[in-house]
Order: structure tokens, then sequence, then C-alpha cells
């Protein structure tokens, strides 16, 4: 998905995104000193099945997703690969099938099982935090979530809706406590 409506200027250097239909992808994968998986939990399993063949054992695999699971998936189908997990805490609206709207900061959160080097200090303009305990952010980014996520369908209501009504949002506190 293309971000739109970003006011910052985003600087990368030997970036490469492409399409997962492209047919450049086989020839550029191999060669991928990372893979950013980017995608809806219940998409891993489908997109690496297709993909595990052209990507390298020395390929480094960082999971930006939200949801439970994604890094067991992974090294399910690609054992020898290195996973980090990580999840990243900001709002998005899709606009259409493949543009979302920025609609708020937040961090990065990655697993600091990487020792000896750190891959980014940021991660385009996003605030990256390594933690020693990555799981209890992901338990706690699936639980707020969830609320976040069923309040919205249950009350017909977009996200950035839920928190300007105090009778939602401590609904919400209640959930989330329990």
């Amino acid at each position: 998905m293309r971000v739109s409506k970003i006011k910052k200027k985003i600087y990368t250097k030997n970036v490469l995104s492409i399409s997962f239909n492209s047919p450049k992808l086989n020839k550029v994968l191999p060669y991928s000193k990372l893979l950013f998986i980017c995608l809806k939990s219940y998409d891993t399993k489908n997109i690496l099945l297709k993909l595990k063949k052209t990507i390298s054992e020395n390929t480094i695999i960082v999971t930006i997703q939200n949801g439970l699971g994604n890094k067991e998936i992974i090294k399910q189908l690609l054992p020898k690969n290195r996973v980090i997990e990580s999840i990243i805490s900001f709002g998005v609206t899709k606009i259409s099938e493949n543009k979302v709207l920025f609609c708020g900061n937040g961090d990065m959160i990655i697993s600091n099982s990487i020792k000896r080097e750190k891959i980014f200090k940021k991660f385009f303009w996003i605030k990256v935090k390594y933690v020693k305990n990555i799981t209890k952010y992901i338990w706690e980014k699936f639980i707020i979530n969830s609320t976040i996520n069923t309040l919205g369908t249950i009350l017909n209501m977009q996200n950035g809706e839920l928190i300007k009504q105090n009778y939602v949002k401590n609904i919400m506190k209640l959930l989330v406590e329990e």
C-alpha cells in the first residue's frame, strides 16, 4: 500500500519496495539482506509459501504485524532465517485498495534479540524502541486492537471517533483492564 498525505520527506537508502505480483520480486528477493513482512497476520503463511524458495537463508526477516503467532509461522516455513518481531503503533485509514491515509504518530517497538547491531535507529520517520520482551508489547497491542476494532464495528464508528466519546473511552478502558 502507498502511504499518502504525509508532510514529512522520507529518506531511504538502498530500500526497494516491490509489489507481490511484480516479476522483479523473484530476481531481487534472493539477494535481500532484510525482508519486512507488513501484512495481515492471516496472509503470512500463504505469502511465505509462495516466496520461500526465493528467500535466502541469510535474509533477516523483520515482521511488522499485529496479531499473534507471526514469528512462529515464519520460523515454521523458514527455519534457518533469523526472525525479528516488531510492532508499529500509529493509525492509518484505508481509502482504496492500494492507498492508506496516515492518521497519527507512534513508535516502532522491536525485539532487541539483535545482539551485535541495531538495524535502524529510525524506521523512516518513526522512532524505534528496542525491548527485551517484545511478547508483552505484542499482547498489549493485540488486546487494545481487539477492543478498538470490536467497538468500532459494534458502534459503527471510525477508530478516531471512538476516543472523542467519553462513554466509549470508559468502555474501552474497562474492556482492556478486564
